[in-house]
């Protein structure tokens, strides 16, 4: 019975990894919302766990987040730097209606 425990306990970590990876996967390729659904899924699963595996996936998940999250700082910042040169077409164009007009 305790080796069905640890067999159960060393999927769970292998899938809580798998989950790891792909929401990583997602980060980069900035699927945001597939992101925050594999998020949910694994920090459920995280949950599943106790003792010494609940540690290192604990762990290995810390790291998996702090790498999503400053992906998407990353997005964010990719993001204004376009809305600010949105803005300054915008601001070219409307000076350029408004003196030819």
């Amino acid at each position: 019975m305790a080796e069905n425990a640890i067999v159960n306990a060393q999927t769970l970590f292998d899938l809580l990894a798998s989950l790891n990876a792909r929401m990583e996967e997602l980060a980069a390729a900035g699927e945001w919302d597939e992101v925050a659904s594999v998020l949910v899924k694994r920090n459920a699963m995280l949950r599943e766990l106790d003792g010494a595996d609940k540690s290192e996936a604990l762990s290995a998940a810390r790291n998996s987040t702090d790498f999503v999250t400053s992906l998407a700082r990353k997005a964010r910042a990719e993001i204004g730097e376009k809305l600010a040169q949105l803005q300054v077409g915008k601001e070219a164009a409307d000076t350029y209606r408004a003196n030819t007009a």
